[in-house]
């Protein structure tokens, strides 16, 4: 008919594509890839703010080349920091600050994925460590991996925890643990009697924004439980991702420190906090003011730190 001959085709309805987001610590659903990262939980002293236990990821290496085994990225999470005991009991409540709702198996643990896989061609450290094996360590200490206070216990006033933590009743008793440099020891300790870390002969020690930081000032601890377990190291690198916080007037990053350091009794460089800084043992959590960095950039920044 003539209406016939004028009738649209019909048209196929396009499927929408789905977004997906890798978050951390979150498997992605619909994924039929088997996750490649694997949580390794550690135990007491390392726990999170909120007394969970501590967790760590790791990617094993893409190759079975001597080169990839003995390969080593250890990346720090980043997340800010909790700048007063109450902040970290609202931190208690996020990821953060605890570890109860990271996942056994994820396709990514967070922000580190996406710097080493796949490598950048404008990234030669990425490109250097594409193969290697990668240690995600889930940041939830509230105080760059550097906190090493006993547990508190606080009774937080009706008022003083922020929004979004409202699940916690004002006067209840809480404890908070700062503990973060017992993670990063417990997972090193992991790492070399579980993984093959005492092997390592090229080891990266990285991280972003408050991970970079915690990185920086634990960097000659770290080299030095390498050290101490006869690790072959040839090569101990540093790299960071935003973790340089100078000292600005207006700014408040220095007063956060300030109070971190007190109340997370945070461990940072030893020759900061004996040398030049002994006075003022804070300023050690400023990265511009840690001794080996200075060095390193007095040389042009060419020198390894090893």
């Amino acid at each position: 008919s003539q209406n016939a001959q004028h009738a649209h085709p019909r048209r196929r309805r396009r499927r929408k594509a789905k977004l997906s987001f890798d978050m951390p610590g979150v498997q992605q659903p619909g994924l039929t890839k088997k996750p490649s990262w694997k949580r390794h939980r550690l135990h007491a002293p390392a726990v999170c703010l909120d007394g969970s236990p501590a967790t760590i990821y790791i990617r094993p290496p893409q190759s079975s080349s001597p080169a990839a085994t003995k390969s080593w990225v250890l990346f720090l999470e980043g997340g800010g920091w909790c700048q007063s005991p109450v902040d970290c009991v609202a931190r208690m409540q996020t990821p953060y600050g605890s570890a109860s709702t990271y996942r056994q198996q994820v396709t990514s643990p967070g922000m580190s994925a996406g710097y080493w896989h796949p490598p950048h061609a404008n990234n030669p450290i990425a490109e250097e460590f594409a193969t290697s094996t990668l240690v995600h360590f889930k940041y939830c200490d509230g105080a760059s991996f550097a906190g090493q206070a006993m547990s508190t216990t606080l009774s937080p006033r009706a008022g003083e925890l922020r929004a979004g933590s409202q699940t916690v009743a004002a006067g209840e008793p809480l404890t908070v643990t700062w503990a973060g440099r017992a993670i990063l020891q417990s997972a090193i300790e992991l790492l070399i009697m579980s993984h093959g870390l005492g092997s390592a002969t090229d080891v990266l020690l990285s991280g972003c924004s408050a991970g970079g930081l915690g990185a920086l000032l634990a960097a000659e601890a770290v080299r030095d439980w390498l050290q101490g377990a006869d690790a072959p190291l040839k090569k101990f690198k540093v790299a960071v991702w935003s973790g340089i916080f100078p000292h600005l007037p207006h700014s408040g990053y220095t007063a956060a420190m300030r109070n971190i350091y007190s109340f997370a009794n945070v461990s940072a460089a030893n020759a900061c906090r004996h040398g030049r800084h002994a006075l003022e043992p804070w300023r050690s959590c400023l990265p511009q003011l840690i001794d080996w960095l200075i060095a390193w950039l007095s040389l042009g920044g060419h020198a390894s730190h090893t």
